[in-house]
C-alpha cells in the first residue's frame, strides 16, 4: 500500500462527499471504493473498510427505525442470522479470490450497482400489508443470505 500526499489530497474530499451523499441518498460505497481503490489499498482492505462503515450507517438507521416502532420484528428476526451467515459466506468466498481478480470484479460490478441504485422505484402508498407467514418464512431468508453475500462487494 502506497500512501502518499498526492492520494490523500483527493482522497479525503472523496470520502467527506461520500459521506455526505450516502447520509441523504445512500450509496456512498459507490464513491469510497473506486477512491480507495485508486489510492493503491488492497481490494480487501477496501471492501472491509466499506463494509464496516456502512455496517455503522446500517445500525444508526436501525436504531431510527426502533425508536419510531417501524421496524417489523417478525421480519428482522428471521433477516438478521440470515444476513450474518450470507456475510460470513461472501467475505470468505471473496478472501480465496486472487486480489486482481476482485479489482476487476470491483470495477465491473460498480457501474451495473451505480444504476441500480439510480433507477427510480415506483412508489406504493397503499402497500403497507405484511407478508403472510409463508411467504415471509421462504423470502426473507433467500433475500437476507443474498443481501448479506452480495455486501462484500459494494
Amino acid at each position: 500500500m502506497n500512501w502518499n500526499d498526492a492520494s490523500l489530497f483527493w482522497l479525503f474530499p472523496a470520502v467527506f462527499a461520500a459521506g455526505f451523499i450516502d447520509s441523504i441518498a445512500g450509496g456512498g460505497g459507490l464513491i469510497t471504493v473506486p477512491a480507495y481503490l485508486l489510492a493503491g489499498l488492497p481490494p480487501s482492505m477496501v471492501l472491509g473498510t466499506n463494509k464496516f462503515v456502512s455496517s455503522v450507517g446500517t445500525l444508526v438507521s436501525v436504531i431510527r427505525y426502533i425508536r419510531r416502532g417501524h421496524l417489523l420484528w417478525k421480519a428482522a428476526w428471521i433477516g438478521i442470522p440470515c444476513t450474518l451467515i450470507g456475510s460470513m459466506w461472501g467475505a470468505h468466498w471473496v478472501a480465496g479470490l486472487n486480489p486482481e481478480i476482485v479489482r476487476k470484479l470491483i470495477l465491473i460490478l460498480l457501474p451495473i450497482a451505480a444504476l441500480v441504485v439510480l433507477i427510480p422505484r415506483p412508489r406504493h402508498p397503499d402497500a403497507t400489508e405484511f407478508p403472510t407467514s409463508r411467504r415471509l418464512w421462504m423470502t426473507v431468508p433467500l433475500i437476507g443470505i443474498f443481501l448479506g453475500w452480495s455486501s462484500n462487494y459494494f
